[in-house]
């Protein structure tokens, strides 16, 4: 079941976002967490507990979507006592799925640390840890440049390290003590990084492993929320940008661009569980819940191009669980959530100009609007269409949050081919939108300074 609605949003200028939402699962009970992953041919992939409680019936699931043009297929990757919490996705190379998880043998709540692997034909599930070794706030796991799995957990210990390579399973200890809510990400050279909290010195921290690990603390403040409330992503200079909880509600954002760290609030009514990718310009995409009532906790969306924070919501009758948000290979946000007032994970979408893709105005009707040059640009592009005959014609460019940023054409024009050139922009996602009484038709434009 599909839904469309929009959102008004209300600032210096007002604009409207469009987003499209689905059902993926309704669970007729308690789910939790969830994860999302856009793989090479831009088909979402996403793991998500089901039936999260003492029930056999809970399970650790796995839903493809093609691009995200046909109906969900779900497959139950590994069932039984309190499975499927703390579960996070990887892909691989060839873009087969692999998810940490944790699972309770005994219904005690003494969860085992579990990994799943899909290799194109069958799952295969394998337990890391067993009796007496538990992990407590997280699971996080990611594929380095030879398809060998790392996944980086917390126990009573402190924080550990498993990781496969040709000769097995090997171990470590990457820090002792009280570290919660671990997320991790491997570079492109194979570099660990790695953001977890400090309960016991409230330290929000900062550890990479390339021959061995290094560890800076990003800021103290009371009070780091734990339960999977960090999320952290790599720009395509290899350094971070990170989300987490502070204090009761404050959603902070920290960056580092080689000369130390910069923090920033988001947004002072954030209940938990951000998530934060990047698009190809740079641009940084955030979801999260927020509270307004106990039973009200509205979907939230937050954008920054490099000029400020645009913040919306954008399922605001909710009650947000869990958040998870990739931004896809034509830099559309896909936010993964778990609604808790009517146990559903629901899938959420970004459609910045509000259009139906399955039109063809160009066959119908003759005019045409052409790819972008160059694109990616600097700021600086030439926007060319043709009119099949004389139209009164508009040219409008739209950032990603739909807001219209400049118009380049907007007046009766004669039959032939016509060429607009935009100037200026800062880095970010752009729509460039041709309209006519008959035609519409929208180009992506990539600015990257």
């Amino acid at each position: 079941m599909k839904q469309l609605f929009a959102v008004l949003i209300l600032s210096a200028i007002c604009f409207a976002q469009v987003w499209q939402s689905e059902i993926i699962e309704d669970h007729t009970g308690i789910g939790s967490e969830c994860d999302i992953e856009i793989d090479s041919s831009n088909n979402l992939c996403v793991s998500y507990e089901y039936m999260h409680g003492h029930l056999s019936t809970s399970a650790v699931k796995y839903a493809f979507n093609e691009n995200d043009s046909g109906p969900w297929v779900l497959t139950t990757v590994g069932s039984g006592e309190y499975t499927g919490y703390f579960n996070e996705l990887a892909l691989d190379s060839s873009d087969n799925p692999h998810i940490s998880y944790a699972w309770d043998v005994d219904w005690e709540y003494i969860p085992m640390l579990n990994y799943a692997s899909y290799n194109g034909s069958s799952w295969n599930i394998e337990s890391l840890t067993g009796t007496g070794e538990y992990i407590e706030a997280n699971t996080t796991i990611g594929i380095d440049s030879n398809d060998y799995p790392h996944i980086i957990y917390n126990n009573t210990g402190g924080l550990n390290h498993r990781w496969q390579d040709a000769s097995g399973w090997n171990y470590e200890l990457v820090s002792s003590g009280s570290c919660e809510s671990p997320h991790l990400v491997i570079d492109s050279n194979d570099n660990i990084h790695v953001i977890f909290s400090r309960a016991a010195t409230d330290e929000m921290t900062y550890a990479v492993k390339n021959t061995g690990w290094s560890f800076e603390v990003i800021e103290t403040t009371t009070g780091f929320y734990e339960s999977s409330d960090i999320d952290m992503v790599l720009d395509s200079n290899g350094y971070a940008h990170a989300v987490y909880r502070a204090g009761e509600h404050d959603l902070r954002y920290a960056s580092n661009n080689g000369s130390g760290w910069n923090v920033e609030n988001i947004h002072t009514d954030a209940l938990g569980y951000p998530s934060i990718d990047i698009d190809s310009a740079g641009g940084l995409h955030v979801s999260f819940g927020i509270y307004t009532t106990e039973s009200n906790r509205p979907l939230v969306y937050s954008y920054n191009s490099g000029s400020g924070w645009v913040t919306v919501e954008i399922d605001p009758t909710v009650k947000c669980w869990n958040t998870a948000i990739a931004v896809d290979n034509n830099d559309i946000p896909h936010i993964i959530y778990y609604d808790f007032s009517d146990g559903l994970t629901k899938h959420a979408w970004l459609d910045p100009m509000g259009i139906d893709d399955t039109a063809s105005p160009v066959q119908l009707t003759g005019f045409a609007l052409h790819p972008v040059n160059p694109n990616p640009s600097n700021g600086n592009a030439t926007i060319t269409f043709t009119t099949p005959h004389a139209a009164d014609v508009n040219l409008s460019i739209y950032d990603i949050t739909g807001r219209k940023v400049t118009t380049l054409v907007d007046e009766a024009l004669n039959e032939g081919s016509h060429s607009a050139i935009v100037t200026d922009l800062t880095s970010g996602i752009y729509f460039c939108r041709l309209t006519t009484d008959t035609f519409s038709s929208t180009e992506k434009l990539v600015v990257a300074r």
